[in-house]
C-alpha cells in the first residue's frame, strides 16, 4: 500500500519598496505588509480539497486581483466559512 508523503516548503521573504503600515482591522490595529500570497501555473495542495492537487492557473487569478487588496492572513484555511468573515478573522487572523 502507497504512503503518504508530505513536504514541507519555508517561505523566504524579502522587503520590498512597498508601505508598511497599521490600520484597524476586526481583531484592532494591525501591521499591514504588502502580501503575493499565491502565484498561478501552479499545483497547489490545498488542506480542505478532498480530491487532492490541483492547478491554478495565472489567468484565473488574474481576473480580479483587486479582489484580494485587503485580505488577512490567517492561521488555517477555512472549511466551514470563508476567512474574511469577523469571527474567523477574530480567532485565526494574525
Amino acid at each position: 500500500m502507497p504512503t503518504s508523503v508530505r513536504t514541507h516548503r519555508f517561505v523566504t521573504a524579502r522587503r520590498s519598496d512597498a508601505a508598511i503600515r497599521t490600520a484597524e482591522h476586526v481583531n484592532g490595529e494591525c501591521v499591514v505588509v504588502p502580501v503575493i500570497m499565491l502565484l498561478g501555473d501552479n499545483v497547489m495542495h490545498p488542506v480542505n480539497a478532498p480530491d487532492g492537487p490541483e492547478f491554478v492557473p495565472s489567468h484565473e487569478l488574474a481576473r480580479f486581483p483587486a479582489g484580494w487588496d485587503g485580505r488577512i492572513c490567517t492561521t488555517l484555511h477555512p472549511t466551514e466559512t470563508h476567512a474574511n468573515t469577523p469571527e474567523f478573522s477574530r480567532t485565526h487572523g494574525f
